[in-house]
C-alpha cells in the first residue's frame, strides 16, 4: 500500500556515470528553466537534464497533492506508481518530514517500497517553496551505494532551483489541525 496509479511497463534505461559537473549541471538548467514556457515542461526539461548528464537510472518529480505526492515528470522505466501517500515509502516520508533521505541499498530499507527490481540505492531530496512542502526530486540507481559525496548537495541545488514551478503544479497544502489560516 502506498504506491498508487499506473500500469507496469518496461522502458529505457537510464545510463550510467554522470558525465555533467555540478556547476555545468546547474547552469543548463538555469538555462533550461528561463527558455520553459510552463512549469511542466520546465519539470520535464529538468528531469532529462538530469537523467541525460547524470546517467540516473531513473529521476522523477512529485508535487504535493493535498495528502499525496504525486508525480509531475520523469526519465526512465514506466514506473507502476502515480504517486506516494505522505508517510510512506521514500517519496512519501520525504514529502512529509521534508529531509533529504540517501538510500544506499534499498534491499536494506524498512520503509522502501519497490517501483523497479533493479533499483539498488536511491536519494530522495525535498522541494520547498518558502517554507512549504511543495514536492520531492526521487533519484534512483541500478547499483548499490551509486551516491557519490555531493550529489544530495546537488539535487537540493536542483530542487531549490525548480520550486517556483513545483509550486505551481502543486495543490494546496491542507492546514495543520489547530491551526488558523487568516
Amino acid at each position: 500500500e502506498g504506491c498508487r496509479g499506473g500500469a507496469r511497463r518496461q522502458g529505457v534505461r537510464g545510463g550510467r556515470g554522470g558525465v555533467g559537473g555540478n556547476e555545468a549541471v546547474l547552469i543548463a538548467l538555469e538555462q533550461a528553466l528561463a527558455e520553459s514556457g510552463d512549469p511542466a515542461a520546465a519539470l520535464e526539461r529538468a528531469v532529462g537534464l538530469l537523467h541525460r548528464s547524470r546517467g540516473y537510472f531513473w529521476v522523477g518529480i512529485y508535487a504535493r497533492q493535498g495528502e499525496e505526492m504525486v508525480r509531475q515528470a520523469f526519465r526512465g522505466p514506466v514506473p507502476p506508481c502515480l504517486g506516494f501517500r505522505l508517510g510512506q515509502g521514500n517519496v512519501g516520508t520525504t514529502g512529509q518530514t521534508g529531509r533529504t533521505k540517501i538510500i544506499p541499498d534499498v534491499r536494506q530499507d524498512p520503509i522502501y517500497q519497490m517501483c523497479f527490481e533493479e533499483t539498488r540505492s536511491e536519494v530522495v531530496v525535498p522541494v520547498r517553496l518558502g517554507s512549504q512542502m511543495v514536492g520531492v526530486i526521487d533519484v534512483e540507481s541500478d547499483r548499490l551505494d551509486a551516491f557519490p559525496p555531493g550529489e544530495a548537495a546537488l539535487l537540493e541545488a536542483v530542487a531549490a532551483r525548480l520550486a517556483p514551478a513545483v509550486g505551481k503544479v502543486a495543490g494546496p497544502v491542507p492546514a495543520r489541525p489547530g491551526r488558523r489560516e487568516p
